[in-house]
């Protein structure tokens, strides 16, 4: 049982404390008698760095833990996306390292808050094990995130060129069960994806005009179509990864504004 939130600023500044206090009410409004544990991920000093604070016990103690870093709060941010996650423990013991967000790696270039179950994750785990990678925790979360690099690195070793988007459905592809999940990137700053099945997920978008919420779009995915293909620039064809391939059944719509300034 977990709840998930994220908060982005588009092009309008915000300091880091700010950020920091709307993710942790975003927390305080989701928080249950039972959840015992809880973190954020926020962007670094540098623009392509992510960091991640997270603890056991209440979100009090998440605060008293961000607290310990001294960080400067007064820094602007004209965009920015964060994460945020609170959770009762259930895969996973109750210990720090089975606390969200979790990392693809000690750089944190991929970070994901997620709700739901992964039925999958022991495959998952073995197969990027097999490749080199350390696991800290032992939930199945753990798997999304590695994933995501795994993929993302050796599409640029084999030339491909992809976008958040695309790399996100070629992870999606892979994880079986349910989740509602998002995630951020070193490597795509001031972005955000946000993707369910089968768990529940709200988008909120808020801007001074209705033609400022004009670029919002939802894809819903189908397995009786197939014509949703890679839009990347490749120096070969051929498939990213045996588990991950370039074609896939799918069907893509994508949604007029879905949410009108109030």
């Amino acid at each position: 049982m977990c709840g998930i939130f994220g908060y982005c600023n588009f092009l309008i500044e915000k300091t880091r404390g700010e950020i920091i206090d709307t993710l942790i009410e975003g927390l305080q409004a989701l928080e249950y008698k039972e959840y015992d544990s809880s973190g954020i991920s926020i962007q670094g000093d540098e623009l392509e760095s992510l960091n991640i604070y997270k603890q056991t016990g209440k979100i009090s103690s998440l605060k008293e833990e961000i607290d310990l870093y001294n960080l400067n709060k007064n820094l602007p941010f004209i965009s920015h996306c964060g994460i945020a996650h609170t959770r009762r423990a259930t895969h996973g013991g109750l210990r720090r390292a089975n606390c969200h967000p979790h990392n693809s790696d000690p750089s944190n270039e991929f970070v994901v808050v997620h709700n739901g179950v992964i039925t999958n994750f022991a495959n998952l785990k073995a197969l990027l094990m097999a490749k080199g990678y350390v696991f800290k925790s032992d939930t199945d979360t753990e798997c999304i995130p590695k994933l995501y690099k795994h993929i993302y690195d050796t599409s640029i070793e084999l030339g491909y060129n992809l976008d958040f988007h695309v790399l996100t459905n070629l992870v999606l592809k892979e994880l079986e069960g349910s989740y509602g999940l998002l995630c951020t990137s070193s490597h795509f700053p001031d972005e955000v994806v946000a993707a369910r099945k089968g768990s529940p997920l709200v988008i909120g978008v808020k801007g001074k005009t209705d033609m400022d919420v004009n670029f919002v779009e939802v894809e819903y995915l189908d397995q009786e179509e197939d014509y949703l293909k890679l839009n990347t620039q490749t120096k070969s064809s051929g498939n990213v990864l045996a588990a991950a391939p370039v074609k896939y059944n799918t069907c893509l719509r994508k949604s007029p504004p879905f949410v009108h300034n109030t």
